[in-house]
């Protein structure tokens, strides 16, 4: 398959990184990415989503899901057009089983 990820890249992507590579912060990494390290060398810390972000971004995603995935579509359509049945679609969305029914 034709990719742009180099064979070494993917398979640092497939390793199990635990105590490799410590998350840090935003102000940390932007720093070392102002010094010229790449930000996929590192990686951020994870918080748990207060449940105020968690409402706001349940709400917005009842708002948004439907003109996104139809513009998403639309997109799609237009590739196809272009490029023939040939090209290949990657895609993820994390609300994919719970958000995807448009009735």
């Amino acid at each position: 398959m034709r990719t742009s990820y180099h064979n070494e890249d993917v398979i640092f992507l497939l390793k199990d990184i635990t105590g490799l590579i410590i998350p840090k912060g935003t102000k940390e990494r932007e720093k070392l990415i102002q010094s010229g390290k790449h930000y996929s060398e590192m990686l951020p810390i994870e918080y748990v989503p207060t449940q105020k972000y968690m409402d706001v971004y349940e709400e917005l995603l009842k708002i948004y899901s439907k003109p996104v995935a139809l513009a998403v579509g639309q997109l799609a359509d237009k590739i196809l057009k272009q490029r023939g049945k040939k090209c290949c679609f990657s895609f993820t969305c994390s609300c994919w089983n719970t958000y995807w029914n448009f009735n």
